[in-house]
């Protein structure tokens, strides 16, 4: 089931290959889905080679049986579960009862996953219901979500990942928005929750997305990965004074990381950025006074 869903995403007409693949010494491509977020028919769909590529997938899996060998026994199938839950009712799970959590959740309207999922689904005869829809946290979408279903759904999520989580143990949130709204929401929800905000790091990606080949300096690789502490006594985030110049904050910013590095990426000055905006409370009223640093640095 694992090698025919994944030679799934190479062997559709929605496929567009690579350079790679266009002169035969490869798989390199991807499907729409991945690429463009939807669903779109190659202009030039290509005949991959079903059974080199089922081939190519089955040795992949052997050698990852082969390596998990060692880590596979008695003891941890007995324990091992299999859950499908949502995280704004994680109901199997006790109060204090987890020692971390890491979340990466969908960043608002980027990426439809339940619409762009029916391919694979349709597959593995997996069903989705529209409870299914219902809690999943994206904007738009078939079922036409709109932003306060999403942060309805990422407000309740937090707060039960401050239930669930032992005191002084660590929450670790990966997001990637542009909108300072959204950064507004978790930072403001996890300090009302109990969370004491302890710092942010990049976290680049591996592969560098099509997105990103195609419009280099308009879209942004890699996330942050924000870092909260469940404590009995939390500090809140300094607040800003609001009657500093936000423009000069923004610049101070970014000469400073392009200072510091002897030039900068955009990625590098927008994740210092949003540091600095965690860092000192800006995103509490970023939000009224200006629509994002956008415009300072990226169009």
């Amino acid at each position: 089931m694992l090698m025919f869903s994944g030679i799934v995403t190479r062997v559709n007409l929605t496929y567009y290959i690579s350079t790679a693949v266009k002169a035969g010494t490869g798989f390199g491509g991807d499907a729409s889905a991945m690429s463009y977020y939807c669903y779109r028919i190659a202009p030039n769909p290509t005949n991959v080679n079903v059974v080199q590529c089922f081939e190519i997938r089955f040795q992949k899996i052997l050698d990852a049986k082969k390596e998990m060998q060692y880590f596979i026994n008695e003891q941890t199938i007995s324990n091992m579960q299999i859950l499908k839950g949502t995280a704004t009712n994680p109901h199997f799970l006790h109060n204090k009862s987890v020692d971390y959590v890491y979340i990466d959740p969908p960043y608002g309207k980027k990426y439809r996953y339940l619409d762009l999922s029916a391919m694979w689904n349709a597959w593995l005869d997996l069903e989705v219901t529209e409870e299914d829809y219902a809690q999943e946290a994206i904007e738009g979408g078939e079922h036409e979500k709109n932003k306060d279903e999403y942060n309805a759904l990422m407000m309740q999520s937090i707060k039960e990942m401050y239930r669930v989580l032992k005191f002084d143990q660590w929450l670790s949130f990966v997001f990637a928005h542009k909108d300072p709204e959204f950064w507004h929401l978790i930072i403001d929800t996890a300090e009302s929750c109990g969370f004491e905000y302890v710092g942010a790091v990049s976290q680049k990606n591996g592969q560098i997305s099509f997105k990103k080949r195609q419009n280099p300096f308009t879209v942004l690789s890699g996330q942050l990965i924000i870092n909260f502490r469940k404590a009995r006594n939390p500090k809140a985030i300094m607040k800003a004074n609001l009657g500093m110049d936000i423009a000069d904050i923004v610049m101070q910013t970014i000469e400073g990381i392009i200072a510091k590095n002897d030039g900068a990426t955009i990625e590098q000055i927008n994740d210092e950025l949003i540091i600095k905006r965690l860092g000192v409370g800006l995103f509490r009223f970023v939000k009224k006074r200006v629509f994002g640093f956008d415009p300072y640095f990226i169009k």
